[in-house]
């Protein structure tokens, strides 16, 4: 199940340099139609509280440490865990694409997005 996330009053931060996305099992690179899936560990503020999360994107994000991004299509994603008895719930963040903002100076949402990856508008 793919649940979009409404984004109002939340600016988010890149914590650490893009990374490839690999198969849990395989170790195998990630490839979703086409284009390698890549993580990238975002921060998420409100303006009291910071929380840490990881967002699939889908091919080069273009953006690197401590940019302010605009995560769009933004979802939470929740699966039953495949195996015997179920294996519990699992679940992960998934984003469109990551538009850029600006670097570390930059208030959040100050200024137009920038490309976030090929194709991106």
């Amino acid at each position: 199940m793919k649940i979009p996330v409404d984004k109002t009053g939340l600016t988010f931060m890149v914590m650490a340099e893009p990374r490839a996305k690999l198969d849990f099992e395989s170790k195998q690179p990630v490839i979703k139609e086409g284009e390698q899936v890549h993580t990238v560990t975002v921060a998420v503020m409100n303006g009291a509280e910071v929380v840490q999360i990881r967002l699939s994107v889908p091919g080069a994000p273009g953006i690197g440490q401590a940019q302010w991004v605009d995560p769009v299509g933004l979802a939470f994603n929740l699966t039953d865990r495949p195996g015997q008895g179920g294996g519990g719930p699992m679940f992960w963040w998934t984003v469109d694409r990551l538009d850029a903002l600006g670097g570390p100076s930059a208030p959040s949402g100050a200024s137009a997005p920038a490309s976030g990856r090929k194709g991106a508008a």
